[in-house]
């Protein structure tokens, strides 16, 4: 009898532990999508006002891959927006299996879509006039700095040379 309710308690016990990480599991998905929404949302009404200073229309800012795309416009060329989404999808391709020319050619990618990507964010930032402390902003805290960059007093001086 004792050992019976002594595994009922475990039993109980167990559910109630497995339920309480399953609870905070749920909690903890949630959290992070309304984090992800919103901080989209600042993203995106930060390049929306960031697009209008520049001329484009500022729902372009909406659509993630086109709002990317109408960034390099500004501030760079078109061609090397498709290059890093090239390294981005090869990025994705490459398998992680553990073949060491493999992980070279996965590295080098990823190098190299950094290194169009931090560009990239410094054009934008000397586009309008900010310097490599804007840049470094932009690509930690990119939403908050183009929100940044949408509503200060900073005007939109073309692609810089």
């Amino acid at each position: 009898m004792r050992q019976m309710m002594y595994g009922m308690g475990e039993t109980i016990l167990g559910g109630v532990v497995g339920g309480s990480l399953l609870g905070i599991s749920i909690v903890t998905v949630i959290v992070a999508v309304v984090f992800a929404f919103f901080w989209y949302i600042i993203q995106a009404v930060g390049y929306w006002k960031t697009f209008q200073k520049a001329g484009e229309a500022g729902w372009k800012a909406i659509i993630p891959f086109y709002s990317t795309y109408v960034r390099y416009k500004l501030t760079w060329d078109v061609k090397l927006f498709w290059i890093a989404v090239v390294l981005m999808v090869a990025e994705w391709v490459l398998p992680q299996d553990g073949n060491f020319v493999l992980s070279l050619v996965r590295l080098a990618v990823s190098i190299g879509y950094l290194v169009i990507n931090v560009k990239a964010f410094h054009r934008l930032s000397r586009s309008f006039g900010h310097g490599v402390g804007f840049t470094v902003g932009l690509f930690f805290l990119e939403p908050i700095f183009a929100l940044i960059l949408g509503l200060d007093g900073s005007r939109y001086e073309g692609i810089p040379q």
